[in-house]
């Protein structure tokens, strides 16, 4: 399988994964209702199991190259790698619970909420990131290849895969609900992991990616250069401008 052929592959694969987690969180809280116009309907359920969404913007602070350099070299990094998955769950919690509304005093409950399950969760991350990464590491071989875009696509398999249940076992129990339905009115009405995935997980691994492409690029043509100061003769090099190191 060429090197295309590989990438239109993993984009397909990706696009598949986050296509069905929306639809698994989606069946998952059964019936999110939405009736924002609907005052008739709407006022039938008790204020308090109303959730007014709001408008918020996702705020994940960090910086794009230390991130590859994390994702592309895990073992080194292994702490890095660890508080990196920490501060990105974190962002995603913290915003899944101001655009559903809640409480200052239930926002301050999250942290401690978390830190229960990150010391497995980052385990989790950690092996399947690692198991990913060695199982296409041939892709990786040929000078020409995107190993920094390879690491952030593996790292949205990875992270797609743990994102909803660990949002939905600490939001889920604070957001009211009548037999597992949520009432939600205002603006981009969605389930928990609809918000965190399609808001916070996507968009950061998209700029992300941006980056990682830049980055492959660099590194292409500094390889590209190499490999042409090898072959070609010392006097050629010298006509042109070009030492070798």
């Amino acid at each position: 399988m060429g090197q295309e052929a590989r990438t239109e592959h993993q984009g397909l694969r990706i696009g598949q994964i986050l296509l069905g987690v929306l639809i698994l969180s989606f069946i998952a809280i059964v019936g999110l209702k939405m009736f924002p116009n609907k005052g008739k309907n709407f006022t039938r359920v008790p204020k308090e199991m109303q959730i007014n969404y709001l408008p918020a913007d996702f705020q994940f602070d960090v910086n794009e190259e230390y991130a590859l350099a994390i994702l592309t070299n895990p073992r080194r990094y292994r702490r890095e790698f660890n508080q990196l998955i920490y501060d990105l769950n974190m962002s995603m919690l913290m915003h899944v619970a101001t655009r559903m509304g809640l409480s200052a005093e239930q926002k301050k409950q999250i942290p401690a909420a978390y830190e229960k399950q990150h010391d497995y969760l980052r385990n989790l991350y950690y092996e399947d990131f690692l198991l990913l990464q060695d199982s296409t590491s041939s892709i990786y071989q040929t000078w020409y290849d995107n190993q920094f875009k390879g690491a952030t696509e593996i790292l949205f398999e990875v992270a797609s895969k743990y994102t909803c249940t660990l949002i939905n076992s600490i939001i889920a129990p604070m957001v009211p609900m009548n037999d597992g339905t949520i009432y939600g009115k205002g603006k981009k009405v969605e389930t928990p992991c609809g918000i965190a995935i399609t808001e916070g997980l996507a968009p950061f691994l998209q700029k992300l990616k941006d980056r990682a492409a830049i980055q492959d690029f660099g590194k292409a043509e500094g390889l590209l250069q190499e490999k042409v100061e090898k072959r070609l003769p010392n006097w050629l090099l010298m006509k042109c401008g070009i030492r070798k190191a």
